[in-house]
């Protein structure tokens, strides 16, 4: 770790120096000029006094006091060094201070790069970008230990990187305590119910607003009201798209997803805002003519998948099938809308809504499922946010996106362009990454590097020695500076100063696993983006910020409850159903003869 020199203490100078001439002056009037000597019958004269305060003559400094018939101190000389010390230690701290600071060989000289700086440097920073900002009376949220962020710097968005275990929980609990307490809108993806068990109510005029908790899987949660989120046709085709992923053979799973989309955009035109989840699972499960009359009614080329042969058909069908599990979880947690309460993504980001807070759970029991319409979800999050028509641009707007472990989360479409084009309408995003390989995995090789320079804030705790470690040494560059050492003058002897010039990483690989992570006195992370430098700070540990709010977790019943939900409930009709399915394949083999 290269550091920062430490900044001048010119306020401890000030002060230390102004108390120190206080003295001095005050030891030469009482100790001299106001003094009255045993038996003298007059005062020293200021020149006289002078001539005492200065201890080079002490023998003469005695002749002036018997001059007015005064006695002097036995010790002459202890008195005066006594008399003068303050401003012998008021001239011993000038002169350090120009030598410390304008005189000496400093070990190293920074020549280009960045170095590593302290708290105090923090603070700086961030008081002078305050002060130069748009709203320089306006603060920003508070991160710790009195770093107010400024307004501007909050639409330029956050990350948090480390291992688990390194603190990211803690920080990112700081800021989202922060962001409801001022009652700004905030929305958290919850992957393991960290944030749901702590976060605060939002308090509006002496009322408390408990969160809104979205999650099929928890007895608490919101119903997401699909039928309002979405508005236009491509959007039909983007959650259809979310919900049946793409397969090896690419022909099954885009007929399965075409069938899907004209199923949602069929429920769209007959049942606009009203329909539900179990609307659709439904709507999916019709028999094949009726599927082949909505898709000729509601969808161009999407027939052609209905109306191929009969193996196709149904392997099509079969596919769609295959992939209705997320949806048949929606329509069994949410079967009915009545008495509960309903939530649309896109309302919810609109001016219409002046705050609160949504917890986006994610299930580890059901995690490929919560995976599907979680992403979903933020799908329409993001078309809202960069839709000019939804949201205008705005400076004071906050809308808070903390997302943890984003990077477990599907690709999400456009996600770059909603960082960027979310700024200007009061979009914070607040990402929490575990490892470089998994936003590789999801958005290419140098999609790490690129989200960080898009991203004005960068706070990192521990990392492991690994890939992520060294993307983030190289991300830092290089820092150049000289060294300079003395050595010993060829055969003359004695010492000379020689520089030696050198590069090197401000923050070395190994050194995000051995100088940062979490103890008893705090977070020890590394801060980036604010100011000229780095700053390797403590974030304190504060047990409001943890205190149990709610509970993490309380189970759907549907999720306790074994329930059978075959189509049909008699032998009869399945044996029925049965000879139907052989009658029609003995059909399609004669045919095919």
């Amino acid at each position: 770790m290269i550091e920062k020199e430490p900044r001048p203490s010119w306020s401890a100078y000030t002060f230390i120096g102004i108390s120190l001439a206080v003295l001095s002056v005050l030891a030469f009037v009482y100790g001299y000029l106001l003094r009255d000597w045993p038996m003298s019958s007059s005062r020293l004269s200021f020149r006289e006094s002078l001539t005492c305060y200065l201890p080079f003559y002490p023998s003469r400094c005695v002749d002036l006091i018997a001059s007015h018939g005064g006695f002097a101190p036995e010790k002459m000389l202890n008195y005066q060094i006594t008399i003068a010390s303050p401003l012998v230690a008021l001239l011993l701290l000038g002169g350090f201070v120009i030598w410390f600071h304008y005189m000496r060989v400093k070990p190293i000289d920074i020549l280009s790069g960045l170095t590593v700086g302290r708290l105090p440097d923090l603070l700086d920073a961030a008081r002078y970008e305050q002060k130069t900002s748009k709203y320089p009376a306006v603060p920003g949220i508070h991160m710790f230990d009195g770093w107010h962020v400024s307004l501007p710097r909050e639409t330029r968005h956050f990350n948090i990187i480390g291992a688990p275990g390194g603190g990211k929980t803690i920080i990112m609990s700081r800021m989202i305590h922060a962001a409801v307490e001022r009652n700004d809108k905030v929305i958290i993806f919850d992957q393991k119910g960290d944030y749901t068990k702590i976060v605060p109510p939002n308090i509006v005029g002496a009322m408390g607003y408990e969160p809104t908790i979205l999650s099929p899987t928890d007895d608490r949660s919101a119903v997401w009201d699909i039928a309002r989120d979405l508005v236009v046709s491509q959007e039909a085709i983007e959650l259809a798209n979310r919900l049946v992923p793409q397969a090896a053979n690419r022909f099954f799973s885009d007929s399965a997803r075409a069938v899907l989309a004209v199923c949602i955009i069929k429920l769209m035109a007959t049942n606009p805002g009203k329909w539900t989840w179990a609307d659709l699972l439904e709507e999916t499960r019709k028999d094949n003519e009726t599927l082949l009359a909505t898709a000729l009614k509601y969808s161009r080329g999407t027939n052609l998948f209905l109306e191929a042969d009969f193996k196709q058909v149904m392997s099509t069908r079969s596919t769609l099938e295959a992939h209705m599990g997320m949806l048949d979880m929606l329509a069994t947690a949410w079967p009915s809308y009545e008495g509960k309460k309903l939530f649309s993504i896109r309302e919810w980001l609109k001016d219409e809504v002046k705050f609160g807070t949504v917890i986006i759970k994610h299930d580890g029991q059901f995690s490929a499922l919560s995976d599907a319409w979680i992403s979903s979800i933020y799908a329409i999050a993001i078309n809202t946010v960069t839709d000019s028509k939804s949201l205008n641009d705005d400076d004071l707007r906050r809308i808070w996106f903390f997302m943890d472990e984003w990077a477990q989360l599907p690709h999400i479409n456009q996600f770059q362009t909603f960082v960027t084009v979310g700024r200007s309408k009061g979009i914070c995003v607040v990402l929490g990454l575990q490892d470089a390989a998994q936003v590789s995995e999801k958005y290419g090789q140098d999609a790490l590097k690129t989200l960080m320079a898009s991203v004005g804030t960068t706070i990192i705790v521990q990392v492991n020695h690994g890939e992520t470690a060294l993307t983030l040494e190289r991300y830092f560059g290089k820092t150049s500076y000289l060294e300079w050492k003395r050595k010993p003058l060829g055969t003359l002897g004695g010492l000379q100063w020689v520089d030696n010039r050198v590069e090197e990483a401000p923050f070395r690989s190994t050194e995000f696993s051995t100088l940062l992570g979490t103890d008893k006195h705090g977070v020890r992370c590394l801060v980036s983006g604010v100011g000229e430098h780095l700053y390797k700070v403590v974030v304190p540990l504060e047990a409001s910020f943890t205190d149990k709010a709610r509970d993490p977790a309380i189970p759907a019943e549907w999720t306790t409850t074994f329930k059978v939900d075959g189509k049909f409930a008699t032998d009869y009709e399945i044996a029925a159903y049965i000879a139907g399915v052989k009658s029609r394949q003995k059909a399609d083999m004669k045919s095919g003869d």
